[in-house]
């Protein structure tokens, strides 16, 4: 027929692209052994878009039975397979490498140097945001001050950081950000001392970071 029909024929007679893929058929097994569709259905999820591909189920089910179609279906399980296998050698070849940092190495600094230089970029940043009642004014705690002092070193070493996400992956998981971010804080708390109990409650994950 190949003309837009408005509604989709039996499922019983037709079944779609997106079935042919929960049967386990790729893009590229459609493309060889069945590049053109037996009819067309409006696409009622994505109005104006691309009209739905339909396929005779009789028709699949021949092709399905076919020596040719049976080898290359399995030489695309088999790429597959071996996609998974090469992603996930390479992920834990970089895991063991990150593993295997000590992390960045970050030039002391006086306490009170690093505190005016803290509490400068976070007054900075919280007026650049509108919400100047966030200000240090001094006469807060310390235990207020570990936090922004912190914050202020992972903001300065943030290309370093990004640096080890892209060389774990392009999307990296939890567990990744949170050794890279342990790495740093460990990093912070050798550097600087008085940082190292704020660094212990982030690495246990007491504090948001």
């Amino acid at each position: 027929m190949n003309a837009l029909t408005p509604n989709t024929p039996a499922t019983e007679e037709f079944i779609t692209a997106s079935k042919l893929k929960e049967r386990g058929w790729t893009h590229m097994l459609i493309k060889k052994f069945a590049s053109l569709p037996d009819d067309y259905a409006a696409n009622y999820m994505h109005p104006g878009g691309a009209p739905v591909r339909l396929y005779r189920v009789d028709r699949i089910n021949a092709i399905e039975g076919s020596e040719d179609f049976r080898q290359a279906k399995a030489q695309s399980i088999k790429r597959q397979a071996a996609a998974v296998t090469g992603k996930s050698t390479k992920r834990e070849t970089a895991l063991n490498w990150l593993a295997s940092l000590d992390g960045p190495k970050l030039p002391p600094a006086p306490r009170d140097e690093l505190t005016r230089l803290a509490v400068g970029w976070y007054n900075e940043s919280n007026a650049w945001r509108g919400d100047c009642e966030r200000w240090w004014t001094g006469d807060e705690s310390a235990d207020y001050l570990a936090p922004i002092e912190v914050d202020y070193i992972l903001h300065q070493i943030n290309a370093y950081e990004t640096k080890l996400q892209r060389a774990i992956a392009k999307l990296p998981q939890p567990e990744d950000l949170a050794l890279i971010r342990g790495k740093l804080l460990t990093a912070i708390a050798r550097s600087f001392p008085w940082l190292a109990r704020e660094c212990a409650r982030r690495k246990s994950g007491s504090v948001s970071t």
